[in-house]
C-alpha cells in the first residue's frame, strides 16, 4: 500500500492496494501524523480523502470519527465498503457511491451530520442498519432504482430527510427504518413491496401522508406507521379489511 498526504490541503491519497484492512495498515495513526514527519498530530486534521483505482474494499471503522474529513472520494474498482467506515465523520459533506457496490452497510455513514444529500446508484440492492442513521443534515435522496431492502433503522433519526423516491423493486423497509424522520411529509409505497415492519415510521409526530401503489395488501407490523398518519391506497375496502388498526385513516385515491 502506498500513500501520500498533501499537508497544505489537508488531503490523503491512498493507492497501489486493493484492500485497505484497518487504520494502521493505511499508516496515519503510526506515522502520518508523527512527530519526525513533520505531519499533523491527529487524523482530525485530515478533510479530502482520495482513494485512487484498483483500491475494491475499505474495512470497517477505517475512517471513523475522522472529525474534519469533509470529502471522500471513492473509484469506480471498489465493491465494498466496511461497516461504520465512515462513522461520527460530523463534517461530512460530499461522497459519491459508485455502481460497483452492491450494498451500504451497518453504519458507515452514521453520525455523519452535515451530510445533505446522497444519490443510490443502481447497482445497490441493501442498504443495511443504521447506514445513515443521525444524519440529521440529510434532506434528499436520490436514486434507488435496484433497491429492495431497507433494513432496520436506516434512515433512523434523519430528521430534515424530505425527499426519498422508493423504487419498484423495493421489498421490505424494516424496523425503525424511517423513525424520527420529522420533515418527512409524503412517501410513496411502490407495488412491489410486501412488508412493512413493526415501528417501520416510529416516532413521526406530524402528520404524514402514504401513497400505496399495491392494488394488493401486504404485511405491516404492529405499529408500522405513526398515529397521525393518512394512507392513501387504490381499494379502500381491501385495505380495510387488511389493516383492521388503521381503517380509519385508509382512503381512497392515487399517488
Amino acid at each position: 500500500m502506498a500513500w501520500k498526504y498533501e499537508e497544505a490541503s489537508h488531503t490523503l491519497h491512498i493507492f497501489d492496494t486493493e484492500v485497505i484492512t484497518n487504520r494502521e495498515s493505511v499508516g496515519y495513526l503510526e506515522s502520518l501524523f508523527d512527530d519526525d514527519n513533520q505531519q499533523p498530530k491527529n487524523r482530525e486534521e485530515l478533510i479530502k480523502l482520495v482513494l485512487h483505482s484498483g483500491i475494491q474494499e475499505i474495512a470497517p471503522c477505517v475512517f471513523a470519527e475522522c472529525d474534519k474529513l469533509r470529502s471522500v472520494l471513492l473509484p469506480g474498482s471498489i465493491e465494498r465498503v466496511g461497516e461504520d467506515a465512515f462513522n461520527g465523520c460530523i463534517n461530512l459533506e460530499e461522497i459519491s457511491l459508485p455502481d460497483s457496490l452492491t450494498r451500504v452497510e451497518s453504519g458507515t455513514f452514521s453520525g455523519c451530520w452535515n451530510l445533505q444529500q446522497i444519490h443510490i446508484p443502481k447497482s445497490i440492492r441493501i442498504i443495511a442498519s443504521n447506514a445513515f442513521a443521525e444524519c440529521y443534515s440529510l434532506k434528499r435522496v436520490s436514486g434507488c432504482e435496484g433497491l429492495e431492502v431497507i433494513e432496520a433503522g436506516a434512515f433512523y433519526d434523519c430528521d430534515s430527510l424530505k425527499d426519498i423516491q422508493l423504487p419498484s423493486t423495493l421489498r421490505r423497509i424494516a424496523s425503525y427504518a424511517f423513525g424520527r424522520c420529522e420533515s418527512l411529509r409524503a412517501i410513496v409505497l411502490p407495488e412491489g413491496i410486501q412488508e412493512i415492519e413493526s415501528d417501520a415510521f416510529a416516532d413521526i409526530e406530524h402528520s404524514l401522508t402514504v401513497y400505496v401503489r399495491s392494488e394488493k395488501a401486504f404485511h405491516i407490523g404492529e405499529n408500522a406507521f405513526p398515529e397521525q398518519v393518512s394512507l392513501v391506497v387504490l381499494d379502500r375496502e381491501t385495505f380495510q379489511k387488511a389493516w383492521p388498526s388503521y381503517a380509519d385513516r385508509i382512503k381512497q385515491g392515487k399517488s
